[in-house]
């Protein structure tokens, strides 16, 4: 059987890791091994790693300290130089897999050679808002127009559905995601810069790279609670992120859909770019926004969002008087 390399990454996580490495242990595949990479937590995860050290042994589960704070893709990133996996999957910390989860990924992978990940659909639970998953584009993102369905439940994304989710996005969880490892000489790793949409933008490469299929079971179940990422960072950090995201989507627009890069996605950039100036502003931060309109007008910012950083721009380095004057002249 091959092996799946299984990487948790956690930071003060003590309430939630041990259930998630019980759904682990409960596999119905046994070739796997976990590695969990403390991202220098505080409190006592170590000890609960090494309890199940303990039980299971030091060569099914591995633990890695980060020597400092990297976020969470650094923590992965840890995790997969030190698989030994041919297939590696990724579980946060706070999240649970079915028993059968890799059981009928690896199954499926090895019925077909030339799918190089897959995905599945998650239960939500914990303190989940009505309508969280509600989006859209769910039933666009499913249509045959983006998939080559079988009667075994398995979907294969066709090249078509990228400019779909270069527009309209998607909806898929890392905890549900299952690579080939020799994938990654391809998509590269996590990218360390970004601690919010870093899943979405590694998934999103897997599409762009790599044959990526889809199983329509709820095979993880994905926990909803007030720690969650969404939660925790600011919109400064969002925004970040949606910068990040939108170079990456642009840059393999222009491989895959040269008009889109060109429109809807370069409108993306640039609002995120003013946006983020902004931000900048109003921290004070004159040095980084500065660097946020340059870009922005690099890729064409409208004449109204630069009326609007003016005006913000005035209110932090102008007496409050001479700004409302020119605001009020700027809106004319």
């Amino acid at each position: 059987m091959p092996k799946v390399s299984v990487i948790i990454p956690a930071y003060n996580r003590s309430m939630y890791i041990a259930e998630a490495i019980d759904s682990i242990v409960q596999q119905t595949y046994s070739d796997w091994e976990l590695i969990v990479v403390d991202d220098f937590s505080t409190d006592n995860t170590e000890s609960i790693i090494n309890d199940f050290i303990s039980k299971y042994g030091g060569n099914k589960i591995r633990y890695f300290k980060n020597e400092c704070k990297k976020g969470v893709s650094g923590a992965r990133n840890t995790g997969i130089k030190h698989a030994k996996g041919v297939y590696v999957a990724f579980l946060d910390s706070d999240d649970l897999w079915d028993k059968d989860h890799l059981r009928t990924k690896v199954e499926t992978l090895g019925s077909d050679p030339n799918i190089d990940a897959l995905l599945s659909d998650s239960h939500f639970f914990g303190a989940v808002e009505d309508g969280y998953m509600v989006m859209p584009n769910n039933y666009e993102l499913f249509h045959d127009n983006y998939w080559e369905k079988y009667d075994s439940g398995l979907s294969i994304a066709k090249k078509s559905i990228i400019p779909f989710i270069l527009k309209s996005g998607f909806i898929f969880r890392i905890p549900s995601l299952i690579i080939r490892k020799i994938l990654l000489s391809k998509t590269g790793t996590f990218n360390e810069n970004m601690i919010y949409y870093e899943d979405l933008e590694f998934i999103f490469r897997c599409f762009c790279e790599g044959r990526v299929g889809y199983i329509n079971k709820k095979l993880c179940y994905i926990r909803r609670h007030s720690y969650n990422t969404s939660n925790v960072y600011d919109e400064s950090v969002r925004v970040e992120a949606d910068i990040l995201f939108a170079r990456t989507k642009f840059n393999y627009a222009m491989k895959f859909d040269p008009d889109i890069a060109n429109t809807v996605l370069r409108i993306v950039l640039r609002d995120a770019c003013t946006y983020r100036a902004t931000l900048w502003f109003k921290d004070g931060n004159l040095a980084e926004a500065k660097k946020c309109i340059l870009e922005a007008i690099r890729i064409k910012c409208s004449m109204k969002a630069l009326t609007r950083l003016c005006g913000i721009f005035a209110a932090n380095i102008l007496p409050k008087n001479i700004t409302n004057m020119l605001i009020h002249h700027l809106n004319g």
